[in-house]
């Protein structure tokens, strides 16, 4: 997030130039590698309301993808940083595995289009900041989804989703359905169990968001087919001792943020968590614990009474 933080600000300085007031605010905003340490009320009282004067001198800006970016990180640190490193077991095991991929990478990256549903979270977005703002993307996801379907113009077999919205998109929709960040992944190969798929390193909240508004559009066209991903994923060069190792991280990751509790009609990313947590918290919304829908096929499919919900709704 530092690192992010400060070259978001690089290029929205090459735009803006280094003299804009915005600049100015947040080259006299403490790095985060010194902030880290601070208690709840400190971070609060002096960081803060900083980064909410940055935000607030940007909405004056003309628009651009460096000044958006920019816009994003600054949100996504006032907002989430503090609440983000209390979790120290889950984050340790996440910046070794994210340490180790980029190493092997050898600095290499390859764009590629997926579908979603091979897509695995990294992490749960469990915070209630976190989930508003999932929720906000869901549901503008969702309604475009069904206009998407309704008018014929995609969901009944493969299609892209980055180009089908900038074409029919909304600027709402545009807003929610793309980012200036990229959704940055690594590829699973067949030593893993959940292979074939791709684990999302960055942008779990929007995949979150994406899966529950597949949801919700299938509950009411139950083929719609889900559009392809843009990634960037990251190659793996390294030794088989290191694969294995990244698999081990990986593997204590998901244990420690995934739940695996008992929901009918869902099927949960992990068994074996060694994260406790209410059903009733995950049942809220399934997809943002990284449930699946099971699929209904025949007499021995899992009920979809109210009582066990097999989509996650919007609210």
């Amino acid at each position: 997030s530092a690192e992010m933080l400060v070259n978001s600000a690089k290029g929205a300085a090459a735009v803006l130039g280094e003299d804009a007031v915005v600049i100015k605010i947040f080259n006299r905003i403490p790095a985060l590698t010194e902030t880290i340490v601070f208690d709840k009320e400190r971070w609060t009282r002096e960081i803060v309301r900083q980064y909410q004067a940055a935000v607030d001198v940007l909405t004056l800006a003309p628009e651009s993808p460096e000044v958006e970016f920019f816009r994003e990180m600054l949100l996504k640190v006032k907002d989430l940083f503090w609440l983000e490193v209390q979790n120290p077991k889950q984050d340790f095991y996440m910046v070794v595995l994210d340490e180790m991929l980029n190493k092997y990478s050898n600095g290499e990256k390859h764009d590629l289009n997926v579908s979603q549903e091979s897509i695995c979270m990294m992490h749960c977005i469990d915070m209630p900041v976190h989930q508003r703002k999932s929720d906000l993307r869901r549901d503008t996801t969702a309604a475009f989804f069904a206009r998407m379907i309704e008018s014929g113009i995609a969901g009944n077999g493969p299609w892209e989703l980055q180009p089908t919205v900038e074409q029919h998109g909304d600027k709402n929709e545009q807003r929610a359905l793309s980012s200036v960040t990229p959704l940055l992944a690594f590829e699973l190969d067949m030593e893993h169990p959940s292979y074939p798929g791709y684990v999302l390193m960055e942008g779990n909240g929007r995949l979150a968001a994406l899966n529950a508004a597949l949801d919700v559009v299938r509950a009411k066209h139950p083929t719609f087919v889900a559009p392809q991903l843009a990634l960037t994923v990251l190659p793996f060069h390294g030794p088989p001792t290191a694969k294995k190792n990244v698999y081990f991280f990986l593997d204590l990751t998901w244990r420690c943020a995934f739940p695996d509790v008992e929901l009918p009609g869902w099927r949960s990313q992990v068994k074996g968590s060694a994260r406790p947590i209410d059903a009733e918290v995950v049942r809220s919304c399934p997809r943002y614990f990284g449930y699946t829908p099971v699929q209904n096929s025949g007499p021995s499919a899992p009920s979809t009474s109210q009582g066990n919900p097999t989509y996650c709704s919007a609210a």
